[in-house]
């Protein structure tokens, strides 16, 4: 999975991220489908994968602003703080930790993500319901 993600989001992305996702969404599609069955311990990898996979989203939009003036401006105009654009735009540090900042994460939050970006953990939680008990019954095993 994690080899398939890192091929499917290249460092140097040249096209839109919205044709970035589109290829992801159709991967993670059928990957959920294929994988369907997992138990509940094991959700909490869907959830750590879901957030890689937007971490290297979001690199990949700090790398499309090539210049650091361009991703302040950017960041500014998506709704982030001015302190918090600076320290995206600005820092010294590498694409991957400015992809973890404030600024980015503020101008491109999950929320952003959840419209556009096909969840494991939500694919996963609609695809295995949980069972509905009545009021005072207790699950005495698993089904």
């Amino acid at each position: 999975m994690d080899a398939k993600i890192r091929e499917l989001t290249p460092r140097m992305w040249g096209q839109s991220p919205t044709r970035c996702i589109e290829r992801i969404n159709v991967y993670l599609r059928g990957w959920s489908s294929y994988f369907r069955i997992c138990t509940e311990e094991n959700v909490h990898r869907l959830h750590v994968w879901d957030a890689h996979i937007r971490r290297r989203l979001r690199a990949i939009l700090v790398r499309q602003k090539k210049r650091p003036r361009h991703l302040f401006r950017h960041l500014q105009e998506r709704g982030a703080s001015v302190r918090g654009a600076a320290h995206s735009a600005y820092c010294r540090r590498g694409v991957w930790y400015r992809s973890n900042s404030v600024g980015m994460t503020v101008a491109y939050r999950n929320a952003w993500f959840h419209e556009r970006l096909v969840s494991l953990e939500s694919t996963w939680e609609s695809l295995n319901p949980r069972p509905k008990l009545a009021s005072g019954q207790t699950l005495l095993f698993d089904p």
